[in-house]
């Protein structure tokens, strides 16, 4: 039995470049038999997604990944943080509405930086949509590709002028619950923009996040085993917080053959016994 609780695919994560059902296939050649879909700030798509699964055999957990902010703590005011949303109903209203709502805020936001350019000389139109205008920014050659245009758009100036709606992590997490869900702090040591969260840090947002009600912890992310003595901390912290353990991928392409994350022999490396991570599932 494997498992991977955390994919994104195209279109509803515009950073990936899989389909759902490419990783679908991916991941079961890989034995995994389990997946949550963690698309960035939507629930869109699981219904179809659950029609895949259902016709491949794959067990589908509903997932969301949402960014969002610690309100008044020290050191994560410039940090966005994400959290994994588990288990949720898929036609929870209450969650539902809080997601469009939140992409409006989102969504104008983008349409006032848009304007601003325009204001400003760049000739591109009004757009309420991040990618579609780096697209434009692109295509009139002001930089020379979208990663370009992305640090451009996440510049402190346009920051200052245009600052990114955050949303809160308790709110997320009671809606979440409210919907019947758990919440999970994804690789703890990166934040939005892969800005780099050291282990003090980690410590005093864990200690925030589980006051906001957090469920658990994914200790074992790409990114977080990397890191010398990081996933035995985060062990430690979740066992001394009651907090679940979880495993993800983070995969947003199709992996090699050979090399997909949880075919790696890492558990061995590490002072945890692999089928806890199933009772996450199965309760």
């Amino acid at each position: 039995m494997d498992f991977d609780f955390h994919i994104h695919c195209a279109p509803y994560s515009t950073c990936a470049l899989q389909t759902a059902e490419e990783a679908i296939d991916c991941a079961r050649r890989a034995g995994v038999e389990t997946v949550a879909f963690c698309n960035h700030n939507t629930v869109s798509g699981l219904n179809q997604i659950k029609e895949i699964c259902d016709k491949k055999g794959m067990r589908l957990v509903s997932g969301i990944e949402m960014s969002v902010s610690l309100k008044d703590v020290t050191g994560a005011d410039d940090l966005v943080l994400h959290l994994l949303g588990y288990g949720f109903r898929m036609d929870d209203k209450r969650l539902a509405d809080f997601l469009i709502i939140e992409k409006q805020k989102h969504r104008d936001r983008i349409r006032a930086m848009s304007e601003f350019l325009m204001q400003s000389g760049y000739r591109i139109s009004v757009c309420s949509d991040k990618k579609e205008l780096r697209r434009q920014l692109c295509v009139q050659e002001y930089f020379q590709d979208e990663k370009d245009a992305k640090r451009f758009l996440n510049s402190k100036e346009m920051q200052s002028k245009f600052p990114l709606h955050k949303t809160e992590a308790k709110t997320f997490i009671d809606v979440v619950h409210q919907a019947g869900g758990i919440v999970v702090w994804a690789h703890p040591n990166s934040a939005e923009n892969h800005k780099k969260v050291n282990i003090d840090q980690i410590g005093q947002f864990c200690d925030v996040l589980c006051g906001d009600g957090l469920d658990g912890i994914e200790v074992f992310h790409p990114n977080v085993i990397q890191e010398a003595g990081l996933p035995e901390f985060l062990l430690s912290e979740a066992e001394k917080r009651g907090l679940k353990v979880t495993l993800g991928s983070d995969s947003h392409t199709v992996s090699k053959e050979g090399e997909y994350f949880t075919q790696q022999n890492w558990q061995k490396e590490f002072d945890y016994d692999y089928q806890k991570i199933k009772q996450f599932w199965e309760e």
